[in-house]
């Protein structure tokens, strides 16, 4: 059964919580507040005990975490929606378990941001911790810099990477810039000077940032995830985004679609946003079909620029979103207009989010391997700081084309 389009909206709202942690610089209690999340949020499936209470065994493995040294002091927790569908339990039982927590002063609640590791539990955790030394250190402590948290894509990506890093002895000190150049140098000159041994980049824009060769100039090891600057040299790990675009309107072509749109709602184009539409028109060009400017959707995906787009004399018979957050937003509209998919028109996207498997209909698209991009890294972040990569390195990971019911085709991969 698929998800509704109502359904998907609040899912996003509920996951983007996950990155509500900005880096707070100044005396603030809990201005190094860390938040931590995994692909599944713990190690392995937890088995619940049929003859204790359900709340009692929550409570144990909520403190668990905290004395193992999976979360640390000022630590931000996950949000309650991802705990409790992880641990297969209703947020009341959850709620439950946490209120005990934060009245024995495990916990602590601040209004408006979340639950973290109480302060006065510092002790305790500290005398816990001794059996891992490196945690200990500042010096185990990454910064991570994203362009954004509202992103599914983004968190997987922190949920690897933190997965990652917390394997190899690192914790993960996470700020956004909201997409704001202006924001993304500071947080970045913050970061370095808050002493963590690394930065990982997720940019949000295309423009030059002379912060990034500041960094370089003071040695302070750095890895760009996904998007790059094509002027500065520094470690890149990427997925092949051009080979993926190509793969997927070659898929469209194959299909008979002649007219093939692509979604471009940005002013600004980023580096993997530009590498998937050079892929889009060179498997057009390849294929003998002209590149037809008028089938580029720049404009923003509302009902009222949809509904132009779609009057053209000749319509696109398949849409390319360059990402399925745009597809999301594409089907959404459609739907409100009274427009099927794909009987009407096929749509596919790129990047293979949670939750596009399910929506109505399941949504043709381009996966990125995050658990490899996560895994890639972190190796060659920690690999930097230890001095054993030293020349710039780019790690471009293969994609892989999912087949599903959105683009019309008879044959669905999963």
């Amino acid at each position: 059964m698929g998800i509704s389009l109502s359904g998907i909206h609040s899912c996003l709202f509920d996951i983007q919580v996950i990155g509500k942690v900005n880096l707070h610089m100044g005396p603030h209690p809990y201005a190094d507040a860390r938040y931590v999340t995994r692909d599944g949020c713990m190690t392995e499936k937890v088995s619940w005990e049929e003859d204790r209470p359900l709340y009692e065994q929550v409570r144990q493995w909520l403190l668990a975490q905290v004395t193992s040294g999976r979360w640390s002091v000022h630590q931000m927790l996950p949000p309650e929606v991802i705990l409790a569908a992880e641990l297969g339990i209703s947020r009341v039982t959850l709620r439950r378990a946490m209120k005990d927590l934060v009245q024995s002063g495990v916990f602590t609640r601040i209004s408006g941001r979340g639950t973290f590791v109480a302060r006065q539990f510092a002790p305790a955790l500290e005398q816990n911790r001794a059996a891992r030394p490196e945690l200990a250190s500042e010096t185990s402590l990454v910064g991570v810099l994203v362009s954004s948290t509202n992103s599914l894509f983004i968190s997987t990506i922190l949920s690897h990477l933190e997965h990652a890093f917390y394997e190899r002895g690192y914790r993960m000190l996470l700020a956004s810039s909201h997409g704001s150049l202006s924001q993304q140098s500071q947080r970045l000159l913050q970061l370095a000077d808050s002493g963590v041994a690394g930065i990982i980049l997720y940019s949000g824009s295309f423009l030059h940032d002379e912060t990034i060769n500041t960094l370089k100039r003071r040695a302070v090891p750095l890895v760009l995830i996904d998007r790059y600057y094509p002027a500065i040299e520094t470690h890149v790990v990427s997925s092949d985004h051009l080979h993926g675009a190509y793969i997927m309107t070659e898929h469209l072509l194959h299909l008979g679609y002649r007219r093939i749109g692509f979604l471009l709602n940005r002013p600004e184009i980023v580096t993997s946003t530009l590498a998937r539409f050079e892929g889009y028109k060179a498997a057009l060009k390849d294929y003998g079909i002209a590149f037809e400017e008028e089938l580029v959707m720049r404009a923003q995906i509302r009902e009222e620029p949809v509904r132009k787009y779609l009057q053209q004399a000749e319509k696109p018979a398949a849409v390319f979103a360059c990402n399925d957050d745009q597809a999301i937003e594409f089907l959404h509209v459609l739907h409100t207009i009274g427009l099927k998919v794909p009987d009407d028109i096929a749509l596919v996207g790129f990047d293979d989010i949670p939750l596009v498997s399910r929506l109505d209909p399941p949504l043709t698209t381009v996966a990125q391997n995050i658990h490899q991009i996560g895994e890639a890294a972190a190796q060659l972040l920690i690999d930097t700081i230890q001095e054993k990569v030293t020349a710039p390195k780019t790690i471009l990971l293969p994609t892989d084309l999912i087949i599903r019911q959105s683009c019309g085709s008879k044959i669905q991969h999963k």
